[in-house]
């Protein structure tokens, strides 16, 4: 699905009135994203603003009202861009596999793979809540196909299959903060990857139970989670990559940079002797433009060289943006610009760092399990610049999505690595 993307009058206003945001924000006594904001068309002023803006405008209140009016501009790409199989489908592969003669023929296993392929490939692109429906229902049809006659070069692809799609599951469950449902389905995609004697599978549940780990803050949990992931796998395949840099953010967290720099630099190596995937948004394909966005983390955690992670994290925004017009990588470029942010706080540059932050929360691609890296930004703004109109706005705002998401406002005081 794509929507059109929105702005308001008020940025055409601005410029013949040469006002910058910057100008104008510090004119209005307001942060630099408010005035962003307007000018977008996200948000309207306060009924305070609205007199001294229609000033610094030359306009009438009315006249304000039409420079506040939404505009289309260009096309941008919402949730679904890479849209899972609908469950129609379901009925489509039924009809395929009572038209061949065994219960489960080739035709039948091309199309499973290919509805578990898309699903993989849906996961930046739709919201979790949404993506476990399909995923339900294709690994129920999976597992239900278990029960007729099969080969087993047949049973072992379908309990590959749904392995896959319990381990889908469980990380959209994660996402969404629902752990006890996660925890079931870690444990069959597990029970289901031992059985199949299918060690990338495995591997990839103790990945994803180590970015539970760390995003829990049970670090040195996350380090040998994946340690243990990495004696399964061969160097160059994506399970080794993603599990390598994973090791790194814990390293990293435990405050050990040489360890750190070490993992960073074998998760290079191992990833120049990978083929180039062919589905980079397929979330179990490790993307090779993932690797700069998880070094800008790293670094901004280690906290040992600013420049460095300034670097790393804004070639991860420029790499996604320039392709923002894809919805594909919407929410990677929202926690690229959050990473960034984090480092910027960190080195004095609070204005870009809470602009950042506000596109990032704009970008509607936050989900319960990202609450965390909003709360560790928040949390550093506001110990060093809390008096400031833009930082205390930027909480305001966090604050909203916290409790849109979670259906209560965040905890006065959270720990790194809290969600």
């Amino acid at each position: 699905m794509v929507r059109v993307a929105r702005r308001s009058r008020l940025a055409e206003r601005c410029r013949a009135r040469e006002w910058t945001q910057e100008s104008l924000a510090h004119h209005l006594e307001v942060a630099r994203n408010t005035v962003a904001r307007w000018e977008q068309g996200s948000s309207t002023p306060e009924p305070w603003n609205r007199r001294p803006l229609a000033d610094a405008l030359g306009v009438s209140l009315d006249g304000l009202d039409d420079l506040l009016v939404e505009v289309q501009t260009e096309a941008t790409s919402d949730w679904t861009t890479v849209a899972p199989p609908a469950l129609d489908d379901i009925e489509a592969i039924e009809l395929i596999r009572r038209a061949e003669v065994s219960d489960v023929g080739t035709a039948t296993m091309a199309a499973i793979d290919t509805g578990a392929d898309l699903l993989c490939r849906s996961y930046t692109s739709t919201p979790p809540a949404e993506l476990l429906i399909p995923l339900r229902a294709y690994r129920g049809y999976t597992v239900g196909l278990l029960d007729g006659r099969t080969t087993l070069a047949q049973r072992r692809k379908l309990t590959v299959t749904a392995g896959w799609l319990s381990l889908l599951a469980a990380i959209c469950q994660i996402d969404l903060h629902q752990y006890r449902a996660a925890a079931l389905n870690l444990e069959a995609a597990r029970s289901m990857a031992v059985e199949a004697d299918e060690p990338q599978l495995v591997a990839w549940v103790l990945e994803t139970q180590a970015w539970q780990a760390l995003t829990d803050g049970h670090y040195r949990d996350s380090l040998a989670l994946c340690q243990a992931g990495r004696d399964l796998v061969p160097v160059g395949t994506s399970a080794h990559v993603q599990l390598t840099v994973q090791e790194a953010r814990a390293l990293a967290r435990l405050g050990l940079p040489t360890d750190t720099h070490r993992r960073l630099d074998a998760a290079a190596g191992s990833l120049d002797r990978m083929p180039r995937p062919e589905h980079p948004e397929h979330h179990f394909q490790f993307d090779p433009r993932k690797l700069v966005g998880y070094t800008a983390t790293t670094l901004a955690w280690l906290g040992d060289d600013h420049d460095a992670a300034e670097e790393a994290a804004r070639l991860a925004v420029d790499q996604y943006d320039v392709q923002s017009i894809d919805g594909r990588w919407a929410r990677r470029l929202a926690l690229a610009r959050i990473d960034l942010a984090l480092v910027l706080a960190g080195a004095d540059q609070p204005d870009e760092a809470v602009h950042l932050t506000g596109l990032a929360l704009d970008s509607r691609r936050m989900v319960t399990s990202n609450l965390w890296r909003l709360a560790e930004v928040d949390r550093q703004l506001s110990s060093r610049y809390g008096r400031t109109p833009g930082v205390i706005d930027l909480h305001d705002r966090y604050v909203d999505v916290h409790r849109q998401l979670v259906g209560a406002p965040p905890p006065r005081q959270l720990g790194a690595g809290a969600a």
